[in-house]
């Protein structure tokens, strides 16, 4: 039986606390993405079982999501090492085949959905989206800094790179997501950095994952907007060859300069695992080549795509 406590304890790292917010907030690396202080846990939470939640990879949730994402564990595997009994059996479908004239039962599990953001924080993306691609296409020294990346006028263009001047607050709620109280029972207000825009588009032209690649004197560079979609993303399904990268970046650069040959799948964080839609495209190219940080946060998921 776990907490989000043991959990980290079991791993070296002991958060020291930060703040009283919702009955105490405790700081520490992401045992998936690193860091210094990005991991933020709950340990009141869940009737004392604790919740986290990672600024910039995105990951949160309960002991059992936290076995999920960071031990590699099913659902079923997680819940029983939380000690929680499963209710629900798996679906059962016939597979139609047949062997010594006996019909087989296969088990068959259904595909885990992409959570995409709901229709109200799609819209108001989509409007911020639109304002910071026009202030970055008025920005010579910033879309110098990109050509210098390998990210030319026409990439930006196609993955509609923006550039936010100032920090943006909203109401949370005015994004269709949920209230969240401070200490002081004050509402939290959405917050959006300045800096580079990163916006995801899936086919049909809808925003579903924003992030902003902040400035170089920021620790934490890359922050994911809340309620973007937080699964792996691909630049394009119909290719028989796919590059896996972590950031959203590289995956328009090698779009830019190899996009009739290659599609490029990022990750967003090196612990993310692709779903089971984008499972089912990977496995059926001719080949799958990982590109991920040459780092310690990336060699155990390296060590996983290998296999």
């Amino acid at each position: 039986m776990h907490t989000i406590t043991s959990l980290l304890e079991d791993r070296g790292i002991r958060p020291p606390k930060v703040s009283g917010s919702k009955g105490g907030e405790y700081a520490s690396p992401c045992p998936g993405c690193g860091g210094d202080d990005r991991f933020r846990i709950w340990p009141g939470q869940n009737n004392g079982d604790g919740s986290y939640w990672c600024r910039v990879c995105g990951k949160r949730g309960d002991p059992i999501q936290f076995l999920m994402d960071f031990d590699g564990k099913t659902f079923p595997q997680a819940a029983l090492e939380m000690g929680k009994e499963l209710k629900a059996k798996p679906l059962v479908r016939r597979t139609g085949s047949k062997k010594d004239g006996i019909e087989l039962i296969k088990e068959s599990k259904s595909a885990k959905p992409d959570i995409l953001p709901n229709a109200t924080w799609q819209g108001k993306a989509a409007k911020l989206v639109d304002h910071a691609h026009e202030q970055l296409l008025e920005l010579p020294e910033q879309l110098a800094w990109l050509k210098n990346r390998g990210i030319d006028i026409d990439a930006v263009k196609q993955f509609k790179l923006g550039w936010l001047h100032a920090n943006v607050f909203r109401s949370r709620e005015s994004w269709g997501l949920d209230t969240i109280r401070k200490a002081d029972q004050k509402p939290k207000k959405l917050f959006i950095p300045q800096g580079l825009v990163i916006p995801w588009l899936d086919k049909t032209g809808r925003v579903i994952r924003l992030k902003v690649r902040r400035p170089d004197e920021v620790k934490n560079r890359y922050f994911m907007v809340p309620g973007s979609a937080a699964m792996p993303i691909a630049t394009d399904v119909n290719k028989q060859a796919f590059v896996v990268v972590e950031s959203e970046l590289d995956a328009v650069l090698i779009a830019a300069h190899a996009g009739d040959l290659v599609g490029a799948v990022a990750l967003g964080s090196v612990t993310t695992k692709p779903s089971d839609q984008l499972s089912r495209v990977l496995k059926k190219s001719l080949a799958i080549l990982i590109a991920l940080d040459f780092d310690t946060p990336g060699a155990k998921p390296f060590a996983r795509w290998k296999t």
